[in-house]
């Protein structure tokens, strides 16, 4: 691949999430291989501007364009950049009409990354993105439980590659339990109703009620932040850099009601943060890989209380197999992974 030209479509709908950092580590980490990799972003408007140059600037080449996704921008860009081949960024799977822009015949073969092929809306863009489907000629997915949602909602797919998320943190270390018996809960993550963080709230609101002394951070931004404040919560807003929260805390919270792989929770293992999550297929994958993930449906913050009290009394083991798990999320495997699956592509 040294040499090869990719280039990589992105359209920012929302704030900065896991599909954004997945680009971020990936882009960097191509460019070392010798990949001449780079990022067409659209969307880069609404106060979104910052968050698409971030991303560009990881690439080191490409454009920023502020409007949607439309053929005509695109094919200029495709121009301009001669890649020997187009890798669509999907945080969802009818994002670009459906499909619509990822369907026409750029002349380029094309690699998708679908982080949620098993969103439940958009019905009605189900025909185009069939028709997008038989255009790709590889799918990667970023985790089993993705491969497995894909292959229950499209009776027509690609080749399907499974190539879990990396992260990178550049620390890491063993959590012991407080000596006064206090709980430091942390939430990474959008918060918006997917994410459910007005259920972490009442986790703490449960371990508050049996006397401990628990304090509950929220690292991100979004509409329901204002729901969320009362004793013993915190909110930061967005950070560029999360390492320091998920260092400075003793069990990370992740109800979310429907993931792709989350980065948050891979992020937490990589430094030693052990994990409670809502008991849905991503979440259980993570579990069978390392017994720092720990899962509960996300319906009785009283059960969440008690299985956190649980993982205190066990957190230098649990943390442990936290950072025991960091192998399996490199990024030098993502990459390497990827990759491979361009090669394959473009000996076909």
């Amino acid at each position: 691949m040294s040499g090869r030209r990719v280039l990589v479509v992105h359209e920012l709908v929302g704030g900065f999430g896991g599909a954004e950092r997945y680009l971020e580590l990936l882009g960097p980490a191509l460019g070392a291989r010798g990949v001449r990799a780079s990022l067409a972003v659209f969307g880069a408007r609404d106060g979104r501007e910052a968050n698409a140059e971030r991303l560009r600037a990881a690439f080191g080449s490409g454009a920023t364009v502020r409007g949607r996704t439309t053929p005509w921008t695109l094919r200029r860009l495709v121009r301009a950049e001669r890649p020997d081949l187009i890798h669509w960024n999907l945080f969802e799977p009818f994002i670009f009409r459906g499909g619509t822009v990822a369907a026409l015949p750029w002349g380029r073969p094309s690699v998708v990354t679908d982080h949620l092929p098993m969103m439940r809306n958009g019905r009605h863009y189900e025909l185009t993105r069939r028709l997008a489907n038989r255009r790709f000629a590889a799918m990667i997915v970023v985790g089993e439980a993705g491969a497995e949602a894909a292959r229950e909602h499209w009776r027509h797919l690609p080749p399907l590659r499974v190539i879990r998320n990396g992260v990178e943190v550049s620390q890491s270390r063993r959590r012991e339990p407080a000596a006064d018996g206090s709980a430091r809960l942390l939430f990474v993550g959008r918060l918006e109703a997917q994410k459910n963080p007005l259920f972490a709230r009442r986790v703490l609101e449960a371990l508050r009620a049996r006397g401990v002394a628990a304090e509950l951070r929220f690292v991100g931004d979004g509409q329901l932040a204002p729901e969320l404040t009362g004793d013993g919560v915190e909110l930061t807003g967005f950070v560029d850099d999360v390492t320091p929260y998920l260092l400075d805390a003793d069990v990370l919270l992740s109800p979310a009601t429907f993931e792709g792989l989350p980065l948050a929770p891979i992020e937490a293992l990589a430094t030693g943060l052990p994990v409670l999550a809502s008991e849905i297929p991503p979440h259980r994958e993570l579990a069978a890989l390392s017994r720092a993930v720990q899962v509960l449906p996300a319906v009785d913050p009283d059960a969440w209380a008690e299985r956190v009290l649980g993982m205190l009394g066990e957190l230098g083991e649990l943390s442990d197999a936290a950072v025991g798990a960091r192998k399996s999320f490199s990024v030098d495997r993502m990459a390497d992974e990827t990759i491979a699956v361009y090669e394959e592509v473009l000996r076909s």
